[in-house]
């Protein structure tokens, strides 16, 4: 292995016993629990591969890293391309082809776009909480929990409408 990749490569420990290289860039390193900031320490079962102490630009490279975040952040990425897919291909075949109303067309984009925004900001915090500002953190944390109710409000949007479909009657209004 080059001298310049040895340098960069981190041992972690997953499990109780096996430690794992693993190639980090300049400027990322992985802690334990003991060694995080009192903001992060949520959950004392996981005991080690936290990023922390991260300016901006080092929070989008730990993208590409193995830690105790990875699973979380490409998990909800991969949703959110899966949304965003699902929704090009629903809309261009599916509804044309069940003869779908216009009302419909706009139901199932609202739907899958508040699924692509909860989405999309679940990626935000879980790549963005390490930073080191304990308030950036927050705030990448509200947005996550916004992000959460609008996905949430996707979902009683269509179930309202969808609920009440039967009773698709026009509203005259006399004066």
């Amino acid at each position: 292995m080059p001298q310049k990749l040895l340098k960069s490569t981190h041992y972690i420990e997953l499990g109780s016993y096996q430690y794992w290289p693993v190639l980090v860039p300049r400027g990322i390193r992985l802690y334990t629990y003991e060694q995080i900031p009192v903001f992060l320490k949520e959950n004392p079962y996981i005991t080690d591969g936290y990023r922390a102490y991260l300016p901006s630009r080092l929070c989008l490279k730990s993208l590409f890293i193995l830690s105790n975040e990875t699973v979380n952040i490409w998990s909800h990425l991969f949703g959110f391309f899966l949304f965003f897919t699902l929704g090009v291909y629903d809309m261009t075949l599916v509804l044309p082809s069940a003869n779908a109303s216009r009302e419909d067309h706009v139901i199932y984009s609202i739907c899958l776009f508040c699924f692509q925004v909860c989405m999309l900001c679940s990626v935000g915090f879980h790549l963005f909480c390490c930073h080191r500002s304990e308030k950036t953190s927050r705030r990448w944390m509200a947005l996550d929990y916004a992000g959460i109710s609008i996905g949430i409000l996707g979902c009683y949007v269509s179930g309202v409408f969808y609920a009440f479909y039967c009773n698709n009657v026009s509203v005259v209004i006399l004066v």
